[in-house]
């Protein structure tokens, strides 16, 4: 026999509650479910709604943060990357002097590029290049080009305001989340007075009746395995 399942996500008791309210006003007061219940709802439902909105609104909008900042986060990755290995091909020239290498954090003879794979790596290296830089060529050291310190530093600020923005998104996100969260149980114990209210006022319906009418006030039931599934219009029993 056919079983009753409460919605288990969000969009699913969305579409349970208005799909009870769409029912309970077409019928009005021939409604199989009680009037308190009904106003329990009707002041629900246009919250649960608009807050599950505001979430989607949100999640979005943090998804639109994150993509920017991985893509202005590569960016940066990429110039100190450039900045550090065009420092040693100019040693490896001659324009510069291996020892200049300890200005942007580097050992003497390292000509391997640091770790650049986690962003705290990598604003570390690029405050080094920025910093170092600046105190380089006010020893006296020609500045670097192809990409600049100033190129670097002015994708770091980016780098810097996405971090912010991302962080700031998610959590709005995170609070929207929470909302939804605090509301998730007010909307399953609406749904369950709603069905069993239902169920109850069909009671002397046979099974498939009774479901056949309960459906229209979007109660679930699912067929077990092995089981034929019920026909539109109910089975006869």
């Amino acid at each position: 026999m056919p079983y009753r399942r409460i919605p288990i996500s969000d969009e699913g008791r969305l579409t349970a509650l208005r799909n009870a309210k769409i029912k309970a006003d077409a019928v009005g007061a021939e409604c199989a479910f009680s009037a308190e219940t009904k106003a329990r709802l009707e002041t629900f439902l246009p919250q649960f709604d608009n807050e599950l909105t505001e979430r989607s609104t949100s999640l979005q909008e943090q998804t639109t943060a994150t993509n920017t900042h991985v893509e202005i986060e590569a960016k940066l990755r990429l110039y100190v990357s450039h900045f550090l290995q065009v420092f040693n091909f100019a040693i490896a020239r001659g324009v510069y002097v291996p020892q200049d290498r300890v200005y942007y954090g580097l050992t003497l003879n390292q000509e391997e590029l640091p770790k650049l794979s986690s962003s705290n790596d990598l604003e570390t290296w690029a405050s080094n290049v920025i910093d170092g830089e600046v105190v380089r060529t006010t020893a006296g050291g020609s500045a670097m080009a192809n990409p600049s310190s100033a190129e670097v530093a002015t994708i770091f600020d980016e780098f810097k305001q996405s971090k912010m923005n991302q962080t700031s998104k998610k959590d709005a996100y995170d609070k929207e989340q929470e909302d939804v969260d605090n509301m998730r149980g007010t909307a399953d114990d609406i749904i369950v007075d709603i069905w069993d209210e239902v169920e109850f006022t069909f009671r002397k319906d046979t099974a498939s009746s009774k479901r056949r009418k309960a459906r229209e006030y979007g109660i679930i039931y699912i067929t077990r395995p092995g089981e034929e599934p019920e026909p539109e219009g109910g089975e006869t029993e």
